[in-house]
């Protein structure tokens, strides 16, 4: 029997002692998995989970609100179709992270809709 032949039956023996091992891994990711989405609902992840809505909440808002940007960003869209996020605050003098959440909130509102990069008014 050759060197390569008895490491070959080695490995497949230990294989086979470790399949239960990896059974009972499986079962006790599944358990933690369990408990982590259980903490989501009473521990501390429910708490930073209900912190998101108010974001999302005031995000939308200010386009809402008709915040002197937001009418700019509009007007500037209606008269630039396909204006990307990159163009839009080059023109507006402004640094393009603020348009990064004003325009999605203008697109659910149906102000704006999104093709490609670019951004079109819509006909609301």
């Amino acid at each position: 029997m050759s060197i390569i032949t008895d490491v070959e039956r080695q490995v497949r023996e230990r294989i086979k002692e470790l399949e239960p091992l990896i059974a009972e891994h499986r079962q006790l990711q599944e358990v933690l998995e369990t408990f982590e989405r259980s903490k989501g609902q009473n521990g501390r992840k429910a708490a930073r989970s209900e912190r998101k809505p108010a974001r999302r909440q005031s995000r939308a808002s200010t386009a809402r609100r008709g915040s002197g940007r937001a009418d700019e960003a509009l007007k500037l869209v209606a008269a630039t179709p396909g204006i990307t996020v990159a163009e839009l605050a080059k023109k507006m003098k402004i640094g393009p992270t603020y348009l990064y959440r004003l325009l999605p909130a203008l697109e659910r509102e149906g102000k704006v809709k999104k093709d490609g990069k670019g951004y079109h008014a819509t006909a609301a």
